[in-house]
């Protein structure tokens, strides 16, 4: 998941920040929707809150995937941060939470 802060009010560069989110995203899942194209796969860049859009694409979903880090110094103390934790909280649909490594 990728953020940008303090883009201000244009509009013209929210347009191409979601734009290049999408790519991105579309590139990520390529590979996957090729394993298992049985799966439907929808590709969404939201500008805004990430826990607030998971919580809402949960409305619409059987399952809601959340990646983890895994943090360096403490690996054996497995931690959630905010987004996680909000989407955990507020999911209508079941939260799968799936660590990095």
């Amino acid at each position: 998941m990728g953020y940008v802060q303090g883009i201000g009010g244009d509009l013209r560069w929210r347009a191409d920040i979601a734009a290049e989110g999408a790519s991105m995203v579309r590139s990520l899942l390529e590979p996957w929707s090729k394993k298992y194209p049985g799966v439907p796969v929808s590709e969404r860049a939201e500008i805004g809150s990430p826990a607030r859009h998971l919580v809402e694409a949960g409305a619409r979903a059987s399952l809601v995937v959340i990646g983890r880090r895994t943090n360096r110094y403490w690996p054996r103390e497995p931690r959630i941060g905010h987004v996680a934790h909000a989407v955990l909280h507020h999911s209508p649909a079941p939260v799968a939470v799936v660590p990095q490594d």
